[in-house]
């Protein structure tokens, strides 16, 4: 849906394009069944999916009296960065204008384009169907083993029972090369040999799609493919500009190929689609992606340098022939993959037909080779010595007469394995580097476990900046070689025959020296921080453990006997000082030490039991929840069930019990000023002086809550501090406070003046009429508000409706997936986008409902989202 839609209980009058933010709403403003909205000679008919930058919805041609999908791109996207932006509508212009060349059964036709208001839309053929990732997703476990089958059990077979999951290195039975391959196997095999062909066609007119995943592979009811969605396709023979700048990563991680990581510094063809095609199949085999990793750094090396496992060894009912088919698709060298997609269609024909496949394993010299380029050290060292001994070999096999001959050509090579030595070394020393690093970034929280982690870094890595000086000489003699550059931005210039070896050489070892002086040296190097954070930790212990000893015995006579602990007694937590309760909620509030401005004064509380000072130098505050079972979700059926809510929606269903352990949340959202001490400086926030017209100040703009902050940058920063993002139970059941109504004070809108910045009439004054507001309330924010400005809820957390989105931890899903004990985290997502909760300062308040839930792509910041922290109880 689009943001210029309505959302619901909301004015109806028409919006029109304004400076950001001008329109309310995101991917679900419109219900399921929007009232027939039109938008150009179409009319909306029904919700069919959504995402961060647009939605898609079966919509009526009422020119051609048919129906389509129409394809909208989001308004929300008005709110990025307008470089970002101006890029996101371009692709979206290329996707229809490449997409509507293709003429093939097996690639969703476009009908044609346009721009309706300022709103981009194409209008494509209708597929029936569900997408290859549903498909997936219901095989991983949605349906129990006696659920009815469904869609021809398209893909039943990638439902490997546990008993025959196996690691043996020789799977038998139906898996053997040339027998008999089960049905569903060759469901799926003539599925992608549909897929293969329509992607040999787009590749033949010119485009590499660069996105092909399991989302973009539609199953149609007969089992055919369809392949959607080129908005990041590229055109190989156009002329057009270019729509994508050297570090640009365009495709889904896990699906990319190794030169696609590259970001544009290696030339992406039509064999990145194939290694994406064979990432896809490899996962509607087997259930799982070849390389998977928790970071995207690790997903990244593992795509790069790691071999692709054994689909036999996951699934063994698969044939030999079909992995290897497999494999050739995932070769990390694309001129060892399939260099047509045809090529792989007429292997998965040759495959169907039992005939030999034209794909054959690799070699064990090229298992050989492919070891060496992934172990470049040991490859070195093993070609050294066997240079020695084969020279060793040679002289004892020579004439007596030739001994002095020989003993000179000993001594030669020799030094020359010495030098080919010194060289792997250096290759080595490049890899440490990068390494430690590497290592650097995992030396994190603050505290007492950290210091021994800190020695142990230092020993590990002290012959390494023992070995500087080693570097600086040889840099030094090889620079006596050749000439330095003549101008800026040039290379150093050496005599052939090897000038270009010796360029490379020089390039590695001058990166490979600045990199450890400003490691071991500078003042803000690597050395220096580590020193810093063992300083740090040090003072942590001594201002968390031991001087505030007495305010954590303080703290536990106080759970004892509170009736909101109900027995249960947090022991010292190492990084937090204890505040004493919140005069109104009587929970216990901790400041986090690591996030307050070092020589800062602790805030404290004044005769009314508030905290003073809190400004832009003071830390985290936590509130210490009990553990309790709560009533998630909402539904709209009944006012006499729980969690009654007539705007509910239908992610927010069913209303289900979820238990949670004890936990710490945020009483505010984390500020610019915290984000700022923790991240090492730079703030990514939308709001300033400049962009709020005037409104804002820089002293101001630091007690703004964070926002313009993506999922992965915001989680890893927190957990860095020891904190985390919360999950959607955890941010739910505090949110709610302990109530089942739509808002934590009730439900009545009206009230939101008191406790939430939504978009009312402040709103409206701020940015002009056009925009959707709530009529009737006024809180004096045009825009973001400075945390703290509204009334607290019954549990003491501010700003839990309205001023900003929250990230939370979860992928996106239905409850019905289940939740992890203690968490409530979210076990089965449908998607990799993440979850956002409670609303913001330009939306309205249905949005910001306890019950409402939003999603995102992971990497995407907007102007309105940023983030709160939780904690975990230490035992």
């Amino acid at each position: 849906m689009t943001n210029d839609d309505p959302p619901k209980n909301s004015p109806t009058e028409p919006v029109n394009d304004l400076s950001p933010p001008t329109v309310i709403g995101g991917s679900t403003d419109i219900p399921s069944e929007p009232a027939h909205k039109t938008i150009a000679h179409f009319t909306l008919l029904r919700l069919l999916g959504s995402g961060g930058q647009g939605e898609v919805y079966l919509a009526e041609d009422n020119r051609l009296h048919r129906k389509v999908a129409l394809k909208l791109l989001s308004r929300r996207l008005d709110f990025v960065d307008p470089t970002q932006r101006s890029r996101i509508v371009a692709r979206f212009a290329r996707e229809a204008e490449v997409a509507s060349r293709l003429d093939h059964p097996g690639i969703c036709s476009v009908y044609e384009f346009g721009e309706a208001n300022g709103l981009p839309w194409i209008a494509m053929q209708l597929v029936d169907g569900s997408s290859l990732q549903q498909r997936i997703a219901e095989s991983q476990g949605t349906k129990g083993p006696d659920a009815p089958a469904e869609h021809d059990d398209f893909i039943s077979t990638v439902a490997i029972p546990d008993a025959r999951r196996h690691d043996a290195q020789h799977p038998s039975g139906a898996g053997r090369s040339g027998g008999p391959a089960k049905p569903e196997i060759l469901r799926i095999v003539r599925f992608f040999e549909d897929a293969a062909e329509a992607l040999h066609e787009a590749h033949e007119a010119g485009l590499v799609h660069r996105d092909i995943k399991p989302g973009n592979l539609m199953v149609t009811p007969s089992g055919g493919a369809m392949i959607l969605d080129f908005g990041l396709a590229h055109d190989e023979r156009g002329d057009g500009p270019q729509l994508t700048m050297t570090g640009d990563f365009m495709g889904t991680p896990a699906y990319m190929s190794p030169e696609q990581l590259a970001a544009n510094r290696i030339r992406v063809d039509r064999r990145s689609d194939i290694y994406s095609l064979g990432v896809a199949l490899f996962e509607s085999l087997t259930l799982q992606r070849p390389f998977e990793s928790p970071t995207r750094e690790g997903l990244y090396r593992k795509i790069s340098f790691e071999p692709t496992p054994s689909l036999r060894r996951l699934n063994p009912e698969i044939p030999r022939d079909l992995e290897v088919v497999v494999h050739r698709c995932l070769e990390k060298n694309p001129d060892r993959r399939y260099q047509t997609a045809r090529d792989l269609a007429l292997d998965l024909q040759r495959f169907q037909r039992f005939e030999p496949i034209q794909a054959r394993p690799a070699g064990r010299i090229t298992r050989l080779t492919l070891w060496a380029r992934r172990n470049p050290v040991i490859a070195s060292l093993g070609s050294a010595l066997f240079l020695f001994l084969v020279a060793g070999l040679a002289w004892t096999t020579w004439k007596n007469k030739e001994l002095d001959r020989t003993n000179r050509l000993l001594v030669t090579k020799t030094d020359e394995a010495v030098g080919a030595l010194a060289e792997a070394r250096r290759m080595a020393d490049v890899r440490l580097m990068a390494e430690a690093r590497r290592d650097l970034e995992d030396l994190w929280p603050l505290g007492q476990t950290l210091i021994p982690r800190i020695d142990g870094f230092r020993s590990r890595y002290q012959a390494l900046f023992a070995r500087l000086a080693d570097h600086e000489h040889a840099l030094r003699k090889l620079e006596a070689l050749g000439h330095p550059p003549s101008n800026p931005g040039e290379s150093w210039s050496f005599p052939e025959p090897e000038a270009n070896f010796l360029a490379w050489k020089h390039e590695v070892l001058t990166e490979l020296v600045r990199d450890l002086r400003r490691f071991v040296s500078a003042p803000d190097g690597g050395l220096a921080e580590l020193e810093k954070r063992r300083k740090d930790s040090e003072a942590l212990v001594d201002a968390t453990l031991v001087k505030a000893e007495p305010l954590w015995r303080a703290c536990a006579a106080r759970m004892r006997r509170s009736s909101r602990y109900q027995g249960f007694v947090a022991r010292s937590q190492e990084g937090l000082i204890p505040l004493g309760p919140d005069p109104n909620s009587g929970y216990e509030e901790f400041l986090h030490w690591a996030s307050h401005e070092r020589g800062a004064p602790y805030p404290h509380r004044d005769e009314a039991g508030l905290l003073t000072p809190f400004n832009a130098t003071t830390g985290v505050i936590l509130i210490l929840l009990p553990a309790k079972t709560f009533m998630q979700g909402a539904q709209a059926s009944s006012a006499n069930m729980p969690n009654y809510d007539p705007s509910a929606e239908e992610d927010e269903l069913p209303p289900h019990p979820v238990s949670l352990a004890s936990y710490f949340i945020g009483k505010f959202e984390i500020t610019r000023a915290q984000w700022m001490r923790m991240s090492g400086g730079h703030d990514p926030s939308y709001w300033n002086p400049d962009t709020s017209g005037g409104r804002l100040d820089d002293e101001t703009c630091l007690m703004l809550p964070l926002e313009n902050v993506t999922w992965f940058n915001g989680g890893k920063v927190l957990r860095r501090f020891g904190l985390s993002l919360p999950t959607e139970s955890q941010w739910e059941f505090a949110a709610r406070a302990g109530t089942t109504s739509p808002w934590s004070f009730g439900d009545d809108v009206f009230q939101c003046a008191k406790y939430a910045n939504l978009a009312d009439e402040s709103f409206l004054e701020g940015f002009g009429a056009g925009v959707i507001y709530e009529q009737g309330i006024k809180d004096g924010f045009p825009m973001t508000a400075p945390v703290g400005s509204f009334a607290p809820n019954g549990y003491g957390l501010y700003d839990v409706h309205g001023n900003i989105w929250e990230w939370c931890e979860d992928a996106f899903g239905p409850y019905d997936g289940g939740h992890a004990p203690g968490t409530g985290l979210l076990l089965k997502p449908s998607t990799e986008e993440r979850v956002f909760r409670g609303g913001c300062f330009s939306y309205l308040a249905i949005r910001a409902r306890s019950a409402n839930r939003d999603k995102l792509l992971p990497e995407t910041p907007l102007y309105n989202l940023g983030l709160r922290a939780v904690r975990a109880v230490s035992p």
